[in-house]
């Protein structure tokens, strides 16, 4: 199973010359250079990721565990990231590139999850069916 989520992306893009990733206490996942490396790839680990095409692909001999594990290791990756953030004490929105751009998403202030996007509404095909229904009747009714 691979995962392809914007995290495992910007981590992988941020650590290119990382071998492996110290996640909880013994786990260190092994990073790839590429998919053609992956029968090479430590089988006791059930997991690695891939610096080119920026994934994380998880295998398991349950197939029931592998939502499980994935999902362990991205929010250990989470954590990871979190903690050296916090450590590295970058209170200033500069780094040695430049200033950090930050996009700004609305987030509901009760639940904390985002607001969805205002869309217009699409008429198309409800006004199709109705048009569909009227002709089907009317015909049904004149064959009568």
């Amino acid at each position: 199973m691979t995962v392809n989520s914007r995290v495992v992306r910007s981590f992988v893009a941020s650590c290119p010359d990382a071998v492996d990733v110290p996640l909880r206490d013994d786990l260190r996942v092994q990073i790839l250079p590429s998919v053609a490396d992956l029968p090479k790839a430590r089988k006791n680990q059930f997991a690695a990721f891939l610096a080119a095409e920026g994934l994380l692909v998880v295998w398991d001999d349950d197939p029931a565990n592998l939502i499980k594990r994935a999902k362990a290791i991205e929010s250990e990756l989470m954590e990871l990231i979190w903690r050296s953030n916090q450590e590295g004490g970058e209170d200033d929105d500069t780094n040695e590139k430049g200033p950090v751009r930050t996009i700004a998403t609305g987030l509901d202030p009760e639940s904390g999850d985002p607001i969805p996007e205002d869309r217009p509404t699409n008429l198309l095909n409800t006004i199709l069916v109705a048009f569909t229904l009227a002709i089907v009747i009317t015909l049904l009714g004149l064959a009568a």
